[in-house]
């Protein structure tokens, strides 16, 4: 079994994006998402932590039909949930 605890993180304590874009350093990575490359069969297990004030505790950013079949399990994150922001998908399991 594997825990892990991540301690008072300032910005996003989990954040899975599908609009990366491979660019070098410090040109801007924003864009809109694309299906291209889905996300599926995610598993995010056994993580604890908090994030400081005014941070996000889970940053989810999908194209429609994008992100799938993922499973969280034991996903406890601290601190403002409404900062949530969950688009394109929400796990079943972690309510965003």
């Amino acid at each position: 079994m594997t825990v892990s605890l991540l301690l008072e993180m300032l910005k996003i304590m989990v954040c899975v994006e599908q609009n990366y874009v491979n660019l070098p350093a410090g040109q801007p990575e924003d864009g809109l998402p694309s299906n291209n490359i889905p996300i599926y069969n995610l598993s995010m297990q056994n993580i604890y932590g908090n994030v400081l004030r005014g941070g996000i505790p889970v940053f989810i950013l999908c194209a429609d039909e994008g992100c799938f079949d993922w499973k969280w399990e034991n996903v406890n994150i601290l601190g403002d949930n409404q900062n949530n922001n969950c688009t394109g998908y929400a796990p079943e399991e972690y309510e965003c």
